[in-house]
């Protein structure tokens, strides 16, 4: 057991009991500029998409919820996209305990991340480009993460694009 005196909501060396569960994922990145939301109304969104790593992982599909799915009149955006893409983006419910990995790669012209606000994670983990990691594709010479860690912090916690987060999270990637 863990010895220090934090409360376990706050320490991050607090041991949690495992699952024994993976949400195995993967997740990219598409551009959703220029479409027309509603007449008149044009976005300049981005939005993170997430699927199960492998078809038929019922554990991991099921702890993806899609808050916004994508309008299905904007002609560049496949069915796909629609059904595994949103603005904000995708819940990821995760039990504390269970282990999340998640395989990050995309084209977007724009190098990404996902930084686990709140939630404990190593730090080349934590998504911090500059810091803790290089951003990920947009010509930064690194192709693809994986983001490996236990979820170890119960709560509601957000996730989002930490490469110039002012603009990123502006443009729909949290």
């Amino acid at each position: 057991g863990s010895s220090s005196t934090l409360d376990p909501l706050f320490d991050p060396t607090a041991e949690v009991a495992l699952t024994g569960n993976t949400i195995h994922l993967k997740m990219t990145v598409i551009d959703y500029n220029e479409t027309s939301l509603y007449p008149g109304l044009i976005a300049n969104m981005w939005a993170f998409c997430a699927e199960p790593f492998e078809t038929g992982d019922a554990y991991s599909a099921a702890a993806l919820e899609y808050l916004t799915p994508l309008p299905t009149y904007a002609p560049h955006i496949s069915q796909h996209q629609r059904e595994t893409c949103s603005v904000p983006g995708p819940t990821i419910r995760a039990k504390q305990g269970d282990r999340v990995i998640v395989e990050f790669a995309h084209s977007h012209f724009h190098p990404h991340t996902i930084h686990w606000h709140g939630q404990f994670v190593d730090n080349e983990d934590d998504g911090v480009p500059g810091l803790t990691q290089q951003g990920v594709g947009g010509g930064s010479g690194v192709p693809s993460f994986t983001y490996d860690f236990i979820a170890k912090r119960p709560g509601t916690l957000c996730s989002h694009c930490h490469v110039d987060p002012q603009l990123h999270v502006m443009h729909g990637l949290y």
